[in-house]
């Protein structure tokens, strides 16, 4: 996997703060390069204080752990197209050169398209290259790379205990949204992203800190790797359920087809045609609007939504048949004749057809299941 990890420590006053933001960087680092993962990081413009941004301490820290099998650890620096200045500061660490240097590191430079520009989001374009973004502390640049990877579907986690863009946005409403995942998935724990660091003066003087600080980047790197499975499990669901619709689509068809040819040359009973014609079509539309929804991407597709939406739609054309039936009883008196006459087979047919398409295509499930969710709720007893 591709982890893109994005921080920085600019805002911060405290300079306990901006120690624990420095071993939390290395730490997670190290997990990172523990674990295999090629690691994305970068900065914006070479004008941007590589101090005070996670790149530096993440890459020292992928340093730290030895090389397996002679293969280096894979960082990908994402930078400025234009020249790096001189080094300022011989004998520190902290430049691209400098970088490519190290005995542990395989860095890959890959320039972006900010070049000079000052601004935070020049980085987004890379989010397209990753499996899940790790956010610490941070500003606005910080918290529009966040927006942008929940907005494009990649995994994102927040480490909230150095405050920052990355707390509000856990607060704001990634936190709920990662409590529910960890309801449905049992082996998500995200307690790891609220947990505190410590500064490296405090891991010299208790080897016991420094294992607990190694295990909570460790954590937090597992969960990263499960909601990366989990968003590529939901992925692999939502094509088997649009492969599914679009060929129960040509097979609700088909069958409509020949229900109706069928019908209409005497070979099966028309009461029982009537009503196939009328499931078959609102199912037809069912697949009608989950297709025109996918086209649009307004929606995720599950299978169990899929499902539930073709029986929503059998109910509701049944319950549109009947109303058509009802009103043939309000204007002739009697139920409207099943007749074996052509012209009159051909229009009911058609007519109730229609009926069906439209409980499968017209009506808005979603808001029907809202409404019926009201119900229950209201209708359930109180404690």
């Amino acid at each position: 996997m591709r982890i893109y990890v994005v921080g920085s420590c600019r805002e911060a006053k405290d300079p306990d703060v901006r120690e624990r933001f420095k071993a939390a960087g290395k730490a997670l680092g190290a997990a990172l390069a523990e674990h295999g993962h090629s690691i994305a990081v970068g900065i914006p413009n070479w004008k941007y204080p590589m101090k005070q941004s996670l790149t530096e301490y993440i890459i020292l820290g992928a340093n730290s752990v030895p090389v397996r099998d002679k293969k280096k650890h894979t960082v990908i620096f994402y930078g400025p197209w234009t020249p790096e200045p001189e080094d300022k500061t011989p004998g520190v660490t902290d430049t691209v050169q400098e970088f490519k240097q190290l005995a542990n590191i395989d860095l890959i430079f890959k320039p972006h398209s900010g070049g000079t520009l000052p601004y935070g989001a020049n980085l987004i374009p890379n989010l397209n290259e990753v499996d899940a973004v790790i956010l610490i502390c941070g500003a606005e640049g910080t918290a529009s790379i966040g927006f942008a990877a929940r907005a494009l579907g990649v995994p994102l986690l927040t480490v909230t205990s150095l405050g920052g863009s990355a707390e509000t946005m856990y607060q704001d409403f990634l936190g709920k949204e990662l409590v529910l995942l960890q309801e449905k998935e049992k082996r998500l724990d995200i307690s790891a992203l609220n947990a505190s660091w410590v500064t490296e003066t405090e891991m010299k003087h208790d080897r016991e800190q420094l294992a607990k600080q190694a295990k909570k980047a460790e954590d937090i790197v597992s969960l990263a790797e499960r909601m990366v499975k989990t968003n590529a499990r939901g992925k692999r669901a939502a094509r088997r359920a649009l492969t599914l619709s679009l060929a129960l689509s040509l097979f609700f068809v088909v069958s409509w087809s020949a229900v109706y040819v069928l019908a209409a040359e005497n070979k099966i009973h028309l009461t029982y045609s009537f009503l196939g014609l009328l499931f078959l079509a609102s199912l037809i539309g069912s697949c009608l609007r989950t297709l025109v929804v996918q086209r649009d991407e307004t929606a995720i597709l599950t299978l169990r939504g899929f499902t539930i939406d073709l029986v929503l739609s059998i109910l509701l054309a049944f319950g549109l048949g009947l109303f058509y039936l009802i009103g043939g009883i309000s204007f002739t008196g009697t139920v409207v004749a099943l007749n074996k006459e052509p012209n009159t087979f051909q229009n009911i047919a058609i007519s109730m057809s229609l009926v069906g398409l439209a409980a499968g295509a017209l009506i808005p499930v979603q808001q029907l299941m809202d409404r019926l969710s009201k119900v229950v709720s209201q209708a359930e007893p109180g404690p």
